[in-house]
């Protein structure tokens, strides 16, 4: 069954932009078990989310689902810097195998 997300679209104004996704994935990962190669794993439509990337999980620790549409547009306009990330949170996450905790911590120092 769809289920429509809410309209709002989270903003994430705040003096560290980098700490906030880092939290963010932080409190996402606290949530599912770690993916790669997709924002997200579910065993059925009728399931919740199982596992999420990094990304994946920093969507979850705002509220957002990564499985709806839209979601990538949806993560950029929350954090307009993560456009910049991108290539490297998923090359840690999917390739380097590091966790979602370190990617987090890494993110952090960013901002630092």
């Amino acid at each position: 069954m769809f289920q429509a997300e809410p309209t709002s679209n989270p903003q994430i104004e705040v003096e560290n932009p980098y700490k906030a996704l880092a939290d963010a994935i932080r409190r996402g990962a606290k949530m599912t078990a770690q993916c790669k190669a997709v924002y997200y794993e579910r065993h059925s439509f009728t399931k919740p989310v199982s596992a999420t990337c990094a990304i994946g999980a920093a969507g979850l620790g705002i509220g957002l689902d990564p499985s709806l549409i839209g979601f990538t547009l949806k993560m950029m306009r929350a954090f307009p810097m993560i456009d910049s990330l991108f290539m490297r949170i998923t090359a840690m996450n999917d390739y380097q195998g590091l966790s979602r905790e370190a990617i987090a911590d890494w993110v952090q120092s960013l901002g630092e």
